[in-house]
């Protein structure tokens, strides 16, 4: 749609084939293209995204007052120039120009009018049907058919074909800039049948001040079902249509199956377990679900070593069966041959889930279990139950460690193996380390440990969520002992197995759980100063309250929990009114619920509901935490 700039006095230059007149002449020798004058008049371009047919109903798209003087002058700052897809709607959100330099030229032609004679085609037999008319000198703007888009091009470009000496092209002028929709048009809510609206819409907008006197509000609250809700003035804010680039994943790729088929594979997706992680009530899995998709050569031979390993001994801690795989003679032909060190995670990892099976909780959790033994139907198992404690709680950001290596080392449950030390499962009471968080009771060989575990009682019935097949206040008391050998080793105490004299004294029947939320173990007090504490619990540590004297650690039991308190009786008596489960009593401890002090953690775990963490070792109030 060209808009003239001004009304600069032009020369006519008409391009017609029959009356072009040539600037420049051509010598006979040298000839070149002929030269036109084009007007000096500068015209502005606004595209329209519609095929405009009736250019009045074209000018309505602008708005009752468009602004056409503001794109006229291109030395201006230029303002977009809004089209409403729907004039009639005042709600309608329009779309908004963008303004473009261009340099292009303006033509007009003019071709005969149509007589409706015919003549057969490509032939040239005279005209046959109506006489051509004599043209008139009447003003052309009047029967200008492309005026108002219905021009066929079909007819346009024969009418130029038959004629090819009575067209008439010229040049109007040069459009310098022009303004282009390509942005998107907005969601639209239809308000015609909202009565609101179209009262505003007929007195407010029609800009008559007779009418603005008749509007007015309804007082009150509307409450009727078909409440009046003025839509927002925007639906989106995007108004560019994102480009997707339409293509296939670089890493998809087309396989061969063993049907004669094909499938496409992401080779970045995350490989498919094989194995099963159940929880403590669930059956036990017999075998995995499938091999693992595994390239590497050395697979079957690790697989081999660990069903060796797990025919010796069915259970296994995921360490201790790593650092074992080394000594194991895999192959029955040549009983020389030992696996290399150093073996890949990713390797140790899709091993050992297609080896055994794994509890997400209970005494054995972490643990990998041979298919089809079932620890919670054989007594003799419960020297396989574990232990598990998370010791390094350091600051994130603290001097020379970064978050994402606290993480990696926090949470690795698959390390590779190492031929430098196979012994890091083991626990003596002197050692330990770091690059696990789980230990079995087979593979603890401190003294007194040893001899509590080996000497105390079986339950009558497994305990699947916690102490397994041991009571639960034995349990308690090896978690609070071992814990507490493994603080002093951590910050350099020096501990003699007298100290835990007051430990051992205790109950080792189970509480009732509903009657008591955890048993408090006296541990000794390894006297760890301000920043030894703000290291065991990974922040800053205000005591409040009164410095305890009795040091304990405190064993939670899991399940469900009640809102009453045990009925107090001596040191170490059962209670007057709670029995235990299978003839066992609960237990009493002194300072259970004594208020919160400072160093004491025990008031801090009645606080809070059982957590799976907290019985592993893992939480801020996780069992068998020491008290300082």
């Amino acid at each position: 749609m060209p808009v003239d700039l001004d009304a600069i006095e032009e020369t006519e230059a008409p391009m017609s084939p029959g009356s072009l007149s040539s600037s420049s002449s051509a010598s006979n020798e040298h000839p070149q293209a002929p030269a036109f004058k084009i007007p000096s008049r500068t015209i502005a371009a606004v595209e329209h995204p519609f095929l405009v047919k009736n250019l009045d109903k074209g000018i309505e798209t602008f708005g009752p007052n468009p602004q056409f003087q503001s794109v006229l002058d291109p030395s201006k700052p230029q303002l977009s120039v809004p089209i409403y897809l729907q004039p009639q709607d005042p709600t309608s959100r329009p779309l908004m120009s963008h303004y473009a330099s261009s340099h292009n030229v303006l033509f007009k032609i003019t071709v005969p009018k149509r007589t409706g004679r015919k003549r057969k085609r490509g032939s040239h037999e005279p005209w046959q049907g109506e006489v051509e008319q004599p043209v008139q000198d009447v003003d052309p703007s009047d029967t200008l058919r492309s005026k108002t888009g219905l021009d066929d091009p079909k007819i346009l470009r024969r009418k130029l074909q038959d004629n090819p000496d009575r067209y008439e092209a010229e040049a109007v002028g040069v459009i310098k800039h022009t303004h282009r929709y390509r942005g998107m048009a907005d969601f639209n809510y239809s308000m015609k049948n909202n009565g609101f609206m179209n009262d505003f819409t007929d007195k407010i907008l029609s800009g008559e001040v007779s009418k603005f006197r008749e509007f007015s509000l309804k007082p009150g609250v509307d409450t009727t079902p078909n409440q009046a809700i003025i839509a927002p003035p925007l639906m989106t804010q995007i108004n560019v249509p994102y480009y997707y680039f339409y293509s296939q994943n670089p890493y998809v790729r087309v396989v061969d199956t063993k049907d004669g088929g094909f499938e496409m594979v992401n080779t970045t997706s995350r490989v498919k377990s094989v194995g099963f992680f159940i929880g403590t009530s669930d059956p036990i899995p017999t075998k995995p679900t499938g091999r693992p998709r595994s390239k590497d050569p050395l697979f079957d031979d690790v697989f081999r070593a660990m069903k060796i390993l797990l025919n010796e001994r069915p259970v296994w801690t995921r360490r201790s069966i790593i650092n074992k795989l080394t000594e194991v003679s895999y192959d029955p032909h040549h009983p020389e041959k030992r696996l290399p060190p150093n073996l890949s995670q990713q390797l140790l990892k899709m091993a050992i889930q297609y080896a055994g099976y794994q509890f997400k909780g209970g005494p054995w959790r972490d643990a990998l279990c041979r298919y089809g033994y079932d620890p919670r139907e054989d007594p003799e198992s419960r020297k396989y139950q574990c232990l598990i404690f998370r010791l390094r709680r350091l600051q994130v950001g603290q001097m020379g460690e970064m978050w994402q290596e606290l993480r990696k080392r926090d949470i690795a449950g698959v390390k590779a193996t190492n031929d430098e030390n196979t012994e890091t499962h083991i626990f003596n009471g002197k050692t330990y380390n770091e690059d696990g968080k789980v230990w079995q009771v087979c593979d603890i060989t401190d003294p007194l440990l040893a001899k509590l575990l080996a000497e105390g009682s079986v339950r009558p019935e497994c305990d699947i969520e916690g102490s397994g097949w041991y009571h639960r206040g034995l349990w308690a008391k090896a978690r609070a002992i071992m814990k507490c050998k493994m603080r002093a080793i951590q910050f350099g105490r020096a501990l003699k197995d007298e100290e835990f004299e007051e430990a051992l004294k205790a109950r080792d029947e189970s509480p009732d759980p509903e009657a008591a939320k955890s048993i408090a173990i006296p541990t000794p007090d390894l006297k760890l100063t301000e920043k030894e504490l703000e290291q065991v619990r990974g922040k800053k540590y205000k005591g409040v309250g009164r410095v305890r004297d009795s040091k304990r650690t405190s064993y939670h039991f899991p399940g469900k929990r009640v809102q009453r308190k045990l009925r107090k009786g001596g040191l170490g008596e059962p209670s007057q009114s709670q029995e235990g489960d299978d003839g066992e009593m609960a237990i009493d401890e002194p300072g259970a619920s004594q208020d919160r002090v400072e160093g004491d953690e025990a008031a801090i775990v009645e606080e809070y509901g059982y957590d799976e963490d907290d019985e592993q070792g893992l939480g801020d109030g996780d069992a068998g935490e020491l008290e300082y």
